[in-house]
């Protein structure tokens, strides 16, 4: 979880991890950042996470190649109010 909050000049940045019973379990460790601005605030959050040393792992890019069988493509259609002679 992550709470960004307010208060006058100064922001705080929370990050906790999510409950399990609740949405946020008492006792939690959490991290906790305070700034002036939003700059100083990333800064820290980039420099905790570079100092945890944690494990890095891409999920945006599968191990497995993922196929859409339930996908109808129709290559047939064709749009013929769409000019085929444009010029750039």
């Amino acid at each position: 979880m992550i709470l960004l909050e307010k208060k006058g000049s100064n922001l705080s940045l929370t990050v906790a991890p999510l409950g399990k019973k609740e949405l946020l379990d008492a006792g939690t460790p959490a991290w906790q950042a305070t700034a002036t601005s939003t700059h100083a605030l990333v800064e820290a959050l980039y420099q905790a996470a570079t100092d945890a040393k944690l494990h890095m792992s891409n999920f945006l890019i599968p191990e497995t190649p993922e196929y859409f069988y339930t996908t109808d493509l129709s290559i047939k259609k064709r749009f013929f109010s769409y000019p085929l002679d444009l010029k750039f």
